[in-house]
């Protein structure tokens, strides 16, 4: 089942959610996992994410095996009340933490590193030279493009068309 068209989002505000595939796609957890295996193995991380599958796959890495922990949500991955204190418990202990690593696109990881006052370090992943920010689309359109074609991404053709659309 496709998960965004079951969300109960218009079609519009579907196409406008794919204009932040490649951000998502560069954070995804195995850059987090290469950043985490360079640490020291008696090093262990604690990490909040929206994604329970990113909690699995990085605790079945035998390199991070023991070593990566978080609060049990029960998937949480909307804004209840409940979902809510546990981002706050989240943030708490991402404050609390020696070092982040974090993604770029989160507020979340911006705010905890603020609280905390710590240092961070950006996991993700990014073209060559970083991403293109400012100055004409275009050049930032065919970035887009080409990074997720070159991961793989499974529907660049719809990032196209919500380029083409709102781009």
């Amino acid at each position: 089942k496709n998960k965004m068209k079951d969300s109960g989002l218009s079609q519009e505000e579907l196409l406008r959610m794919q204009l932040a595939a490649a951000f998502r796609v560069s954070c995804h957890y195995r850059f987090f996992a290469e950043k985490m295996k360079q640490y020291p193995k008696d090093k262990h991380f604690f990490i909040s994410t929206d994604t329970p599958e990113a909690v699995a796959k990085l605790n079945a890495m035998p390199e991070l095996a023991g070593r990566v922990h978080h609060l049990d949500s029960q998937s949480c991955t909307s804004r209840t009340p409940e979902c809510m204190l546990f981002a706050a418990a989240d943030l708490h202990l991402l404050s609390t933490t020696s070092e982040l690593l974090t993604s770029r696109w989160s507020a979340f990881s911006e705010t905890a590193g603020r609280v905390g006052a710590m240092p961070s370090t950006n996991a993700c992943d990014e073209p060559e030279g970083g991403w293109i920010m400012s100055g004409p689309k275009e050049p930032r359109q065919a970035q887009i493009v080409k990074y997720l074609e070159d991961q793989k991404f499974p529907d660049v053709d719809a990032v196209r068309k919500a380029i083409e659309k709102f781009g």
